[in-house]
């Protein structure tokens, strides 16, 4: 089994990048791998309206998708060693966009 995890660097907790895969060794010294990734991330947009004034607070949001295959060639039988990889992967991605608003009462959503 094979997980990947980041985000924890900027520390947001709305937001997550992070993956599941497997690793299988085909044969001595040749592994072949698959995974899948998932990430996630929001942020709010304030209006910051001047005094008197109405405002409505816009937000960011993404997400995206993927998947990877890659081969390995490892040179050695140990716990540890060196090897050889290539691999193929795709992602798709969906964002959504909701402007701030100062003095109306709708959003526009892109």
């Amino acid at each position: 089994m094979l997980f990947s995890f980041s985000g924890l660097a900027n520390l947001s907790a709305g937001n997550f990048e992070g993956g599941l895969g497997i690793k299988y060794y085909y044969r001595e010294g040749v592994a072949l791998r698959l995974g899948l990734q998932l990430a996630t991330a929001n942020r709010d947009l304030p209006a910051n309206p001047p005094a008197g004034v109405q405002g409505t607070d816009g937000e960011q949001s993404g997400t995206r998708l993927g998947i990877s295959a890659a081969a390995e060639w490892h040179r050695g039988a140990g716990r540890a060693n060196a090897y050889l990889g290539a691999g193929l992967g795709f992602a798709t991605t969906s964002t959504e966009n909701k402007n701030p608003v100062v003095g109306a009462s709708s959003q526009t959503v892109v």
